[in-house]
């Protein structure tokens, strides 16, 4: 059905994740607000984090004050879908690597301490 209904896998893991942080509190008893960041594989984003985005875009100003939202989005929108690919990267190297029975031989260091074996 995620191949005929645009957005749909987004959407469902979006629900999923609101889900299970819903009934989380902060310290003090206090609920948070919970946004799901949530893009498929090949960089659809989920409704809710694009919208949360926008909203924060609105508040983005430059050095000299002014608003900012279009570089504000551009950048951010950039680096969290280059995060992702390198996250899907890690897995599919780290699964080719399983799969192949192959030894690293140098493992280079990604984003946020994903690892690659590179030989």
């Amino acid at each position: 059905r995620s191949a005929r209904v645009d957005g749909i896998a987004a959407s469902r893991r979006e629900e999923i994740k609101s889900n299970k942080y819903a009934n989380e509190l902060l310290p003090g008893g206090t609920s948070p607000i919970v946004v799901p960041l949530v893009m498929e594989d090949f960089g659809r984003w989920g409704v809710k984090a694009f919208d949360y985005l926008n909203q924060l875009s609105k508040l983005s100003r430059d050095e000299d004050g002014r608003q900012n939202a279009a570089d504000f989005k551009s950048h951010w929108r950039c680096r969290l879908s280059v995060q992702l690919q390198w996250c899907n990267a890690s897995v599919l190297s780290r699964k080719m690597n399983q799969i192949l029975g192959c030894q690293c031989d140098q493992v280079v260091s990604g984003p946020v301490g994903h690892q690659y074996c590179v030989r």
